[in-house]
């Protein structure tokens, strides 16, 4: 390996499994994009990247970084958390709150370091939104 390389720790099935994941987004913007009749280059100059890099994008060849995903959905009138979702990527908004708030990455490392298996966590999420919704309605 050249010095400056970067060695490629994707297995040849998690490549795969990106590329469906990348060609579902292209998919879910490209329509998007089609119903709000603008073209390739058009979308481009609206969020100042490239025509190609859009092309790319729709046609699953390159992912969207996690601004542009952002750029697109404010765009295409799509909610970021569904492109992020079909990238099976965590949504930019997680990151953010995570990067904000020491309490949620306190709780994330707590349940993360506990004994709880995965179907206790999962109650325990769905737990928390119940009580996210009781607090809601005050």
């Amino acid at each position: 390996m050249e010095v400056g390389q970067k060695k490629n720790t994707m297995s040849m099935d998690e490549r795969s499994q990106q590329s469906k994941y990348n060609i579902k987004a292209g998919r879910l913007i490209r329509e998007a994009r089609e119903k709000k009749n603008l073209s390739v280059r058009g979308l481009g100059e609206k969020i100042n990247i490239s025509g190609n890099y859009v092309s790319e994008i729709e046609r699953g060849i390159k992912p969207a970084t996690n601004i542009v995903i952002r750029e697109l959905s404010k765009e295409l009138k799509i909610d970021e958390i569904e492109i992020f979702e079909a990238y099976n990527k965590v949504p930019q908004i997680c990151i953010d709150e995570l990067e904000e708030s020491e309490e949620a990455r306190n709780l994330i490392i707590t349940l993360r370091e506990s004994n709880l298996n995965q179907q206790l966590k999962k109650e325990l999420y769905k737990k928390f939104i119940e009580l996210h919704d009781l607090f809601e309605k005050y």
